[in-house]
């Protein structure tokens, strides 16, 4: 945000000398003319240096405090630029550009109560302030408020924006964000259209156009925006994550595709020298890193582990990028000795605060999914890394040492050159399921009363690819009275649910046999939604994992098709930890039979959907005390062995 050098009143204070001599000025008007040359050489830590000279010569220089604060913003060291507009506030209480520049702030820090409260106050003091109206929408649309922040856009639009690419932009991600891909599309398009290089413009339609299962549009726009910014981190890690969703494409490709991610963001950040193992302690420091401490699959696998951590020998702590923390997230700050939010905070904080905490194990449970850190990863901030749960595949990092995973998912020999990491192999599973607390009851089959078969997919819509379409309706081929009951949360739109029957229409399909199922709006109603389902089809390359389980908990079998990858392979796992391994096909015409079969089996349906529950239960899948147990075992394994190996390096130096 540019000022002009008049922004602030800069009078010298009561009893000061009344002006200031010609040398003086002439000093002055030097020393902004070197900000200026440093600023347009792309130097801030330059223009750094001289404004705080600058400062060091004319302490009241409130033009000079205030650049000052913005090149602290620029350079990520937001606690100094807070102080400078704080103390700029106290001299200019009145001002719209300090209220507004400390609601930035406290925005990158993740503090939006206060955030909202700048920036209000900003447009009380001048309600035109385009600026300020954009950030305060944007502010809305961080809190889950689009509605809202689509208000403020409007208004910005009539006013005439400065940017109308970017407000194009603002929009779509408040749309995407309220659940309207298509409005979310066209302002994409609307941004593109107005500046073709707005690299964050095809990144984000990319993810609007995965929610609409165009999954090639949606990994070529990734690519276009890679194309035009190669340093897009978040564009690639989307590229990948919508790799995942692409049939055809092999394990070997996402490997190289990973490789390629560290060698253009991670690489250079990676230090030279191991990081030296601690003085031993009386417990091991295990450090957790995710953006999904909250309501969101991700906890639930991994809060059993946390209330069954042994706590005698482990010492826990947790580093959150979590936005908007929930009661979930309260709870695993209960169950933890350090919880440290990382919102706002940059990387090499993030890796000096993790040094500091002395952590042995760091294991990052995002991978390439949304709000990751991979760059603190890739700066090696703890002697140990593993990568396990919230990313089916390798990070490409070669700072991150393990992946925990199982012998189905990954199996011996056959998965182990598609991945940086070195794989271990937990013996019960790489996961474990705790079923929520206010669950329904299991109800009766039901087929008899609704007089057909309903088979159902609960999977976030991405997963339901053309080619599970095509396969899916084989099934209500042969099956002619049968329907298919789809819940996914892309489904609020409605353009995306006529997309989605088109599909199965050309695949000669009545639409009315599809059943469409909106989001509902807690766990509960979500599961008793289950209550209408008689069978469950699992996607494929990329299976259900919490959907499975919860479909096993309501006593509905799921059908898997066992794939080439890990998240080809998970329903594998966990039919497996469940008893359940005559639902796994291994090729598309076996999936097509075991659905058939299991519909045609009344009283083989009856009797899993009345036992699945105890049954699902009692197995390993929920017990956690093993899968605790197992999991640091391997923790203490895994640190004898780099004890020992410090230990001989040292003897040989």
């Amino acid at each position: 945000m540019a000022i002009s050098m008049s922004s602030f009143n800069n009078k010298k204070p009561a009893g000061s000398p009344a002006g200031v001599n010609r040398q003086g000025e002439g000093d002055s008007a030097t020393a902004w003319n070197k900000v200026r040359q440093a600023e347009q050489k792309g130097n801030p830590a330059a223009t750094r240096r001289l404004l705080m000279e600058l400062l060091a010569r004319e302490p009241a220089n409130a033009n000079a405090a205030f650049k000052l604060a913005q090149i602290e913003r620029q350079l990520g060291n937001l606690d100094a630029a807070e102080k400078l507009y704080s103390e700029l506030l106290a001299r200019f209480p009145k001002n719209h550009l300090v209220h507004h520049s400390l609601a930035m702030i406290f925005r990158a820090q993740g503090r939006y109560a206060e955030a909202l409260i700048s920036s209000r106050e900003a447009l009380k003091i001048k309600p035109d302030f385009k600026a300020g109206i954009n950030n305060l929408g944007n502010l809305l649309t961080d809190q889950g408020r689009p509605d809202e922040a689509l208000t403020c856009y409007r208004y910005l639009e009539a006013l005439g924006p400065e940017n109308p690419a970017e407000l194009a932009f603002n929009m779509g991600n408040a749309y995407l964000s309220d659940g309207q891909v298509s409005e979310a599309i066209g302002s994409y398009q609307r941004a593109i259209a107005l500046d073709p290089n707005h690299h964050r413009a095809y990144n984000n339609l990319g993810l609007a156009l995965c929610h609409k299962c165009r999954i090639p549009e949606s990994i070529a726009c990734q690519r276009k925006a890679l194309d035009l910014h190669s340093d897009y981190r978040e564009a690639h890690s989307n590229l990948l994550f919508g790799m995942l969703y692409q049939g055809k494409c092999t394990p070997k490709e996402l490997h190289l595709e990973a490789q390629r991610w560290w060698q253009s963001h991670g690489a250079h950040l990676a230090p030279m020298k191991p990081i030296t193992t601690r003085a031993k302690k009386s417990r091991l420091r295990i450090g957790y890193m995710s953006p999904d401490f909250k309501k969101h699959p991700v906890s639930f696998f991994f809060l059993p582990l946390l209330e069954a951590h042994n706590r005698q020998k482990f010492e826990i702590y947790c580093y959150a990028e979590v936005v908007r923390p929930d009661q979930i997230t309260h709870k695993i700050h209960s169950l933890v000795d350090y919880y440290r939010s990382t919102v706002g905070i940059s990387d090499d904080r993030v890796a000096d605060q993790i040094r500091e905490d002395g952590i042995d194990i760091l294991v990052d449970l995002a991978g390439h999914t949304a709000g990751n850190r991979l760059t603190v990863l890739a700066r090696k901030p703890a002697p140990i890394q593993i990568n396990w749960l919230g990313y089916p595949g390798t990070t490409g990092l070669a700072t991150v040492d393990y992946r925990f995973t199982d012998a189905l998912a990954d199996p011996q020999g056959e998965s182990d050159r598609y991945h940086t990491e070195t794989l271990l192999r937990l013996p019960h599973g790489f996961l474990c399921y705790q079923p929520p607390d206010n669950a329904p009851s299991v109800n009766e089959l039901p087929a008899p009363d609704q007089g057909y078969i309903t088979f159902g997919s609960f999977n976030t819509l991405p997963k339901v690819n053309n080619r599970v379409i095509q396969i899916w309706s084989q099934i209500l081929q042969k099956i002619p009275r049968a329907r298919l009951m789809i819940k996914a949360r892309q489904l609020d739109d409605t353009d995306v649910q006529k997309e989605l029957l088109d599909k199965f229409i050309t695949c000669e399909i009545d639409a009315p046999r599809i059943m469409i199922c909106p989001p509902t709006d807690t766990t509960r109603d979500h599961l008793a939604c289950y209550h209408q389902v008689d069978i469950a089809l699992d996607p494929f390359p990329y299976n259900g994992t919490t959907t499975t389980c919860e479909a096993l908990y309501m006593g509905v079998p799921v059908i898997t098709l066992q794939g080439d990858r890990h998240s080809g392979r998970v329903g594998m796992t966990i039919l497996t930890k469940v008893g359940l391994t005559d639902l796994i096909a291994s090729t598309e015409d076996e999936y097509i039979k075991a659905a058939i079969q299991m519909a045609r089996s009344l009283d083989a349906r009856a009797r899993l959907r009345s036992e699945l529950r105890s049954r699902i239960l009692t197995s390993d899948l929920c017990n956690s005390e093993q899968f605790a147990n197992h999991l640091e075992k391997e923790y203490l394994h895994i640190w004898k062995n780099r004890c020992q190996h410090q230990h001989r390096n040292n003897l040989a130096e």
